[in-house]
């Protein structure tokens, strides 16, 4: 996908925008980095549903084979900056800035807990490298713009977001499994990185701060999320039926097949915790208390397999965060989680301090308004 400033301008014309730094207004030309490497030829194929979940489908049943599973890893990888390119550039110069350039966090505040942990020691030069291959000063990095993807025609939003637009259960559900897939095979990407899309940014300098085991399960949670968010948003029947039935409950078996494996499981049942406090909250801003009903019914069964180690329990972090909800400006949800809240007949489990394990709400990705509608932060960039 190629895009371009008018392109943006065109598309996103009534779309109410909130720059995150330096007031830009989407679309206008940023300094430097942005804009750069629109002549480089691109060979990437458009995006499209069908081509997705066929690589998706060769990477799951290349499992056990270590000939084959390397190059679908890559063809996975790569498939991103065509399925989610807004998304994709802006998680990969974020990690690029956050370990490269020591004063990132003062530009734009700390934006990430999970960082990579294969970092060249020289990242400083290296760092510098990728700004001189894209001709970029430093300031460049931090200007973000905010979205408001509620607003966004069917069309428009399909056109910026092309995975979260077309998504369905059955593809969340794989997305899921390519996680789980990532979590046993860890050790083998931490020495794969994203690849350099022949489109956009010039990477070489920048794949060493973009190990596979880190970059991707973001970019599943990230890209997830959003579809969570558009499949309740733009379901017609949500007050009497939970159109991610099917995924709560593939996702839930799923993450219980694990519950003895330590080292996958402390990761999977969190992130399904994190996926369903998002999904509750957002069925609450249209007031689906049988939705609720139904994800709380089954995250009752993912919590009667948890072990100590898997962190707080369900009914522990949905009461945290309704206490939260008026800080997070979510007032109306709050209350009308709080009044169906001992309804849910949540089973008791786990009770740790929930600061770190609210993060889909701390998430400098995403914010969730009362009305529904889904911001999303991510950079004004010409690819």
């Amino acid at each position: 996908m190629k895009l371009t400033t008018t392109a943006f301008k065109l598309a996103l014309a009534a779309v109410m925008i909130s720059c995150v730094s330096n007031h830009h207004a989407l679309g206008e030309p940023l300094p430097g980095l942005f804009g750069l490497g629109r002549d480089k030829p691109a060979v990437n194929a458009p995006f499209t549903l069908e081509g997705f979940a066929s690589d998706i489908s060769n990477l799951l049943d290349s499992y056990d084979q270590p000939k084959l599973v390397k190059k679908f890893w890559e063809k996975f990888a790569l498939d991103w900056f065509t399925a989610a390119p807004l998304e994709t550039w802006d998680t990969a110069l974020d990690r690029i800035a956050g370990k490269g350039d020591p004063s990132y966090e003062k530009l734009v505040g700390s934006r990430r807990s999970n960082q990579p942990s294969d970092i060249p020691n020289n990242q400083g030069e290296v760092y510098s490298k990728f700004l001189k291959d894209n001709g970029s000063p430093q300031s460049s990095m931090g200007s973000h713009i905010s979205i408001d993807m509620g607003q966004l025609s069917p069309e428009v939003l399909k056109s910026q977001f092309p995975l979260v637009a077309s998504v369905n259960p059955e593809i969340l559900v794989n997305l899921f499994e390519t996680t789980i897939m990532a979590y046993f095979q860890s050790n083998d990407l931490a020495a794969m990185y994203m690849p350099d899309p022949s489109s956009g940014l010039n990477l070489k300098n920048g794949r060493a701060f973009l190990p596979l085991n880190e970059v991707l399960p973001e970019l599943v949670k990230r890209v997830s999320i959003g579809s969570i968010w558009n499949i309740y948003y733009t379901s017609s029947s949500l007050a009497n039926n939970d159109p991610l039935t099917d995924f709560w409950q593939s996702a839930i078996g799923l993450a219980i097949e694990q519950a003895n494996n330590r080292a996958v499981a402390e990761k999977l049942f969190p992130l399904l915790r994190q996926y369903a406090l998002f999904a509750v909250t957002v069925a609450a801003t249209h007031q689906a208390g049988q939705v609720i009903q139904s994800i709380c019914t089954l995250m009752n069964e993912l919590e009667d397999s948890a072990q100590p180690e898997y962190g707080i329990a369900f009914k522990y972090l949905l009461k945290a965060h309704i206490a939260r909800t008026n800080t997070l400006a979510l007032p109306i949800s709050g209350r009308f989680l709080d009044g169906i809240y001992d309804s849910l007949e949540l089973i008791d489990g786990e009770k740790y301090a929930v600061d770190e394990t609210l993060d889909v709400f701390n998430d400098a990705y995403y914010e969730l308004k009362d009305t529904g509608d889904l911001i999303q932060k991510v950079r004004d960039i010409n690819l």
